[in-house]
């Protein structure tokens, strides 16, 4: 077995043990250390593999860098930036389309262990562009599920379907579409849900000079005959048609759920735990 083969095997063995693990570092520290068990062993192969690794990496930081969009405003910044400073290729997976049985990204979140957010990515997915993998991944470990009334999957998804419906990547949409499991017309109202619950779950760490401007131009916008922001103002007996919303209301929504993440901001880290 070629030893990129071999290395992409040890990985996945090593993903799935520490997903059942209550101490994943121990097992992610013995991942490490075949790794240098293996360097030493085959120093040449091993450097190959290294100088192809440092390659694929600097091409995904720089497709983030300066290909990925970032539609859905200080929300997509914040990703972007945790997908900057946490991406990782796993060695024997540089010139793979997955990282394992299909998987292409996954995420390891700081919550469950001690050594940080580390964002894995296979080097090269086919079925899915590259940047859409990585700020998918990247959403996990910026928006844990806490407080949501949906999975952390599902609303992963419905941000990825939401970046393409404003930027009306029909491809993007069908990709989402295809990996979510959801409908088209499923996933537009799943996404605005999604805005709707962190704008409540975050709106008691805004002031009321805050509250009282996204709330009032919510309002406005709800009487606009639209009659789709009862969610984010929490009128869940309010009718609301999210079908019926043009792409310049979707965006003022964006611009105004996203818009309390300034105030979850300690010593430039977002708060992520949701306020119940």
């Amino acid at each position: 077995m070629p030893l990129e083969e071999h290395l992409s095997d040890v990985y996945a063995d090593a993903s799935t043990r520490m997903s059942r693990s209550k101490e994943p570092e121990k097992v992610y520290d013995a991942y490490q250390a075949y790794i240098r068990q293996l360097a030493q062993k085959y120093p040449e192969q091993m450097a190959a593999i290294q100088e192809n690794n440092t390659r694929v990496k600097e091409a995904l930081l720089n497709r983030l860098a300066f290909d990925t969009p970032t539609p859905l405003g200080k929300m997509d910044e914040l990703i972007k930036r945790k997908a900057e400073q946490s991406i990782n290729v796993p060695y024997g997976s540089e010139d793979s389309s997955t990282l394992f049985g299909g998987v292409m990204g996954q995420t390891l979140q700081s919550k469950n262990w001690d050594y940080g957010d580390m964002v894995q990515v296979a080097g090269n997915p086919r079925r899915m562009s590259p940047d859409v993998v990585m700020m998918h991944e990247a959403g996990h470990a910026m928006y844990p599920h806490r407080g949501l009334s949906i999975s952390n999957e599902d609303f992963m998804r419905s941000l990825d379907f939401l970046r393409a419906y404003v930027q009306d990547d029909k491809e993007a949409m069908q990709e989402t579409v295809n990996f979510s499991g959801y409908r088209p017309s499923q996933l537009l109202p799943l996404s605005l849900d999604v805005l709707g619950n962190m704008y409540q779950r975050l709106k008691p760490a805004l002031s009321e000079e805050q509250q009282e401007k996204i709330d009032s131009t919510l309002k406005k916008l709800d009487e606009d005959k639209y009659g789709a922001v009862g969610k984010l103002l929490g009128l869940e007996s309010r009718k609301h048609t999210f079908s019926k919303v043009d792409k310049g209301v979707v965006q003022m929504l964006i611009d105004l759920a996203p818009a309390v993440d300034n105030v979850m901001m300690q010593d430039n880290e977002l708060v992520v735990d949701f306020k119940r």
